[in-house]
């Protein structure tokens, strides 16, 4: 029982969902190099990848390491240099590899635990629902394509359709944050009219380059965890329906085979 206890599956609390599931560690360190602090996030590791996220927006535009990027991609390489602010830009590197490395190996301990998780405790460890006097929060089977398309929409909101809110309010903020400075709204707006000198015009190349690391993430990790959820409520239900209800069924059986071995 100690042992069922010390390797817990997983909590569902009010606002989030976590539980111990194995990952890529590959996968895990890809994205924090797309963008430092989304791989934490995908661990949930929420401190230590929200303090990230805001050290990669300061750090990156400071250095102006997106504009740089953008320069150097279309031959600019001049320009790239004069863009480029080397006291940021220095300060990047490490902390950038850090963030790679740790999120690999976090990966590698939780997937450890995972399997001792699954070895010693059952789905049915976890309360499937929780309440508080806010918000409430639950495990049921919901559909992984809604949690892409909403993620689409706007990213964060794929992740509160699957109850992960601290992910979820948190992309969210950020995508409003870049969007704006971004001028992503006014772009597309320029585009669709059809004036593309003006979309690209007002386009501010720094901030824009966060948006597809954003919407390749929350789509990703919501498809991800949404997946993760609905197998973990199909084994719930397995174990619920086979301790309650199989044992009865087969007492139940065994009883009316044996009248029909007395006739």
């Amino acid at each position: 029982m100690e042992e069922k206890t010390h390797y817990k599956k997983g909590v569902i609390t009010p606002y989030n969902i976590n539980i111990a599931q194995l990952q890529n560690p590959n996968v895990v360190a890809w994205w924090s190099a797309a963008l430092p602090g989304f791989g934490h996030i995908m661990l949930c590791r929420y401190v230590k990848g929200f303090l990230l996220i805001v050290w990669e927006f300061v750090v990156n535009v400071n250095s102006r390491l997106n504009s740089a990027m953008v320069y150097t991609f279309t031959g600019q390489f001049e320009e790239a240099v004069e863009v480029l602010n080397t006291r940021w830009a220095l300060l990047y590197v490490p902390l950038y590899i850090f963030c790679i490395w740790d999120s690999r190996r976090v990966t590698i301990d939780l997937n450890k635990y995972a399997i001792l998780a699954d070895s010693l405790s059952s789905a049915q460890d976890i309360e499937p629902i929780s309440f508080s006097g806010l918000e409430n929060n639950y495990l049921d089977e919901r559909k992984p394509w809604l949690a892409v398309f909403w993620s689409f929409v706007t990213p964060g909101l794929g992740h509160m359709y699957i109850g992960r809110a601290p992910s979820g309010f948190y992309i969210l903020i950020w995508w409003v944050i870049v969007l704006y400075f971004s001028h992503g709204l006014q772009s597309i707006l320029y585009t669709f009219l059809g004036d593309f000198h003006l979309a690209v015009a007002v386009t501010d190349t720094q901030w824009f380059l966060f948006l597809p690391s954003m919407f390749g993430f929350a789509a990703y990790d919501a498809y991800r965890q949404c997946d993760a959820y609905n197998k973990l409520m199909g084994q719930q239900q397995s174990l619920y329906l086979m301790k309650n209800f199989q044992s009865d069924c087969f007492k139940t059986r065994s009883t009316l085979f044996s009248k029909e071995l007395i006739k």
